[in-house]
């Protein structure tokens, strides 16, 4: 699947829920919140612990922890209404992991990588 279609079902995942399916999953926080905590603190800590088991040199380990600092993409919300999961639950876990990179991205990356890789945290966050 190309990406042009992809975005078409992308879109149309989202666009039959209602306000209410979003209230009900602010009702909800133990999902979101453990979302958020797998996002940043469980990937990152697999990077790291993938990274020194397999002795990665300083580039390959940089990149190890850079991607699990990403927040996940849309596709994400895709694979969850394949699967009949609560897709506000994702579209809002998405969102708010999306907002929450912006900070912990730079953060992140700057502690986990900063005793192999020289990263300027402050300079990265000022990009983003």
């Amino acid at each position: 699947m190309h990406a042009p279609a992809l975005g078409g079902i992308m879109l149309s995942i989202g666009i039959k829920l209602s306000l209410d399916d979003f209230a009900l999953a602010i009702k909800r926080p133990l999902p979101l919140s453990v979302g958020l905590i797998v996002q940043y603190m469980l990937k990152p800590g697999l990077g790291v612990l993938i990274a020194k088991a397999f002795g990665m040199s300083s580039m390959f380990y940089a990149g190890f922890i850079l991607t699990p600092c990403v927040a996940g993409a849309q596709l994400s919300s895709y694979a969850n209404f394949l699967s009949k999961g609560d897709v506000a639950v994702s579209i809002l876990l998405t969102s708010f992991n999306t907002i929450a990179s912006v900070l912990l991205t730079p953060l992140l990356t700057g502690l986990l990588t900063g005793s192999v890789v020289l990263i300027d945290a402050v300079m990265m966050l000022k990009s983003i």
